[in-house]
């Protein structure tokens, strides 16, 4: 037991009796240097009215109706994009705005600014010349309609203000970040001159087509929905109809559909991002299986962050280049079948994290399926593997990640046909001389029995560290809506990029 401390109020080192009573403790409070949310609110909300009235004097015309630029009086176009929405008359409008073609702009009617665009004024934008006209460029104008069905639009049609794009039948549909746009656009004729899809593409427009261009997307719109798709999970569907509101917020359905192709133009920007980014620009070999994706920095990579095994220090323990990985599979990324499998293009295909197509199929068709009797209570993954789901080409995804920072790896992300079978997870391939250490996750482990926890937790593995095993759970979630195999390859390299950039 420990001793007692009785302190001594007697004691010559602390005379109590002389100081007398204590008076009272006054406590400042540090008064706070930041406003909250409300206080900002309660201090707009007595000049609302203010902002609302100049609000409204925007919609105006100025009271000094003279050009911006010449100071002309015959002033009729506003350019809401421009800071501060200056007024132009036709000529400096067209000039100030040739190297800006996806600016909103309004022609005052005498009542109300009236939506229009560059087109209906006349402005054309010319390829191969510094914008200049080309010399060999004939006033006949070689433009044909796409693969659909052509309509006259009604009188009714024409009269609608916010559609300016509908009578303009030479026109390019361009679909920016912006919104939808229609240019007039004229192509370089001369002998040498690329194709009109390199042509537009050199000016950072992605043709839809490439024998009859009449819809293009630039590249700003292109990254806008990879980013979108990235971090909010925007479907190509809802991100067009955004454009499709932002181009016309009475009239979103009379703006021209350009869905399906942006769901293919998509496709092909995001493989060119992927070539570009891991270097294949310059080479003329295709990638090898995983090649465009990213793994952990700080996992030991033989020859990148770690030496090779011919010249590791002897004196070092094994566990120091040892790699630490977790398996687990997801059944809630399930995938329909397609509508037309002959036709289906694999544009990944194993070379980013899911394995590639064929080797795969070859595997499952040469492997035995073994009907697992159930030992455990309701055990979802047997569950699902002995359950037909004939209307899913894939019933979920299993992979492997790494273990500490939750990269997943390149190459190694399978499709499961009836859940989680060990058919599936033995397609992993493992080379000669390997060592590998099993383990089970540290909430998992006490599914199992008693001796599993001693054998198999990440607890009592050497070298393993403190590493609960359970990281591919926190992986799976953004990933249950993504069903294309291009679009989770996306996702699990970005996954894996915002990892690294956070690793300093």
């Amino acid at each position: 037991m420990l001793p007692q401390y009785t302190p001594d109020f007697n004691s010559h080192n602390a005379d109590w009796s002389d100081h007398g009573p204590i008076g009272s403790l006054n406590v400042l409070l540090a008064k706070k240097k930041t406003k909250s949310p409300n206080d900002y609110l309660q201090e707009w909300m007595a000049q609302k009215d203010d902002y609302l009235r100049v609000l409204l004097e925007r919609e105006a015309p100025p009271s000094n109706k003279s050009c911006s630029l010449c100071n002309a009086d015959s002033v009729v176009y506003q350019c809401h994009d421009c800071l501060g929405d200056p007024m132009f008359c036709i000529k400096c409008c067209q000039d100030e705005h040739r190297r800006l073609p996806f600016y909103k702009i309004s022609k005052w009617n005498g009542s109300f600014f009236e939506a229009t665009s560059l087109a209906k004024i006349d402005m054309e934008f010319h390829l191969g010349h510094s914008g200049l006209p080309c010399p060999c460029l004939k006033d006949i104008h070689e433009w044909e309609d796409l693969d659909e069905p052509t309509c006259e639009l009604s009188s009714d049609y024409s009269a609608i203000p916010e559609l300016p794009f509908l009578h303009a039948k030479e026109c390019t549909t361009v679909v920016d970040k912006s919104r939808v746009h229609s240019l007039l656009i004229r192509y370089c004729k001369c002998p040498n001159a690329a194709t009109p899809d390199r042509q537009l593409f050199a000016m950072g427009m992605f043709l839809a087509c490439f024998s009859r261009p009449k819809s293009a997307f630039t590249f700003s719109v292109l990254d806008s929905f990879l980013l979108d798709n990235l971090e909010c999970r925007t479907s190509a569907m809802n991100y067009y109809s955004k454009l499709r509101r932002m181009t016309s917020s009475t009239f979103p359905h009379l703006v021209p559909d350009r869905y399906r192709e942006l769901m293919r133009v998509g496709r092909q920007w995001r493989q060119l991002k992927l070539l570009k980014w891991n270097g294949f620009a310059h080479e003329r070999r295709l990638p090898h299986p995983g090649e465009l994706a990213l793994f952990c920095p700080t996992c030991p990579q033989p020859g990148i962050n770690a030496p090779q095994p011919a010249k590791r220090d002897s004196n070092h323990p094994e566990w120091i280049y040892a790699r630490s990985l977790v398996m687990d599979g997801n059944f809630k990324a399930e995938h329909l079948h397609p509508t037309r499998p002959e036709d289906e293009v694999w544009l990944t295909n194993g070379r980013c994290f899911m394995v590639t197509r064929e080797q795969y199929k070859m595997h499952l068709a040469g492997a035995k399926e073994n009907v697992h009797m159930l030992e455990c209570n309701n055990h979802r993954a047997v569950n699902q593997a002995n359950a037909s789901r004939h209307k899913l080409e894939a019933t979920g995804i299993g992979g492997c990640a790494c273990a500490r920072h939750g990269c997943f790896v390149p190459h190694s992300i399978v499709n499961f046909q009836k859940g989680e079978r060990v058919n599936d997870s033995s397609h992993l391939s493992i080379l000669a001389g390997m060592e590998i250490v099993p383990g089970i996750g540290l909430w998992h482990v006490h599914g199992h029995q008693d001796k599993c926890y001693v054998r198999y937790a990440s607890t009592f593995i050497t070298g393993a560290a403190r590493i609960n095993g359970e990281i591919m759970e926190t992986l799976w979630a953004p990933l249950n809506i993504i069903s294309p195999s291009e679009c989770l390859d996306y996702q699990m390299n970005d996954s894996n990029f915002m990892k690294m950039i956070r690793m300093s």
